[in-house]
């Protein structure tokens, strides 16, 4: 199977990225730094970094997508005004490309409302809904 990942270099992507390997999946990140995904990613995927190239909509493959922008300002509602468009607008463009399988996820509050290093050891703590 081939799986697309979108945020690849984050926290929860990078174990996306290993589990998938390691399963034996062909795996692309779709990135917008390709240098930075270079460094911290395996040698043995595809990058791509800006636009979706077009072939990757056409062989059935499947998007993870795990990328927001400018995650360490998850706590201002401006930031959440400022992606959700972007947001659905990348979703509805893979849809319309022709990805059937699509997984949405993140890990900001996870693990609450923290400052320093996490690992996946800690204990996922979300702050209530407002």
């Amino acid at each position: 199977m081939h799986i697309v990942v979108t945020g690849a270099t984050g926290f929860i992507g990078r174990a996306v990225v290993g589990a998938a390997l390691k399963r034996g999946h062909r795996v692309t990140a779709l990135t917008r730094d390709a240098e930075k995904a270079k460094k911290i990613l395996p040698d043995n995927i595809e990058i791509y970094a800006g636009d979706t190239p077009e072939k990757l909509y056409k062989d059935g493959s499947r998007l993870i997508h795990l990328a927001w922008a400018d995650v360490g300002k998850y706590t201002q509602p401006q930031n959440l005004l400022d992606n959700l468009e972007p947001q659905f607008s990348f979703l509805k463009k893979m849809i319309d490309g022709g990805f059937t399988h699509l997984t949405v996820g993140g890990s900001c509050l996870v693990y609450g409302l923290l400052e320093g290093a996490l690992n996946d050891e800690a204990a996922a703590a979300p702050p209530p809904p407002p």
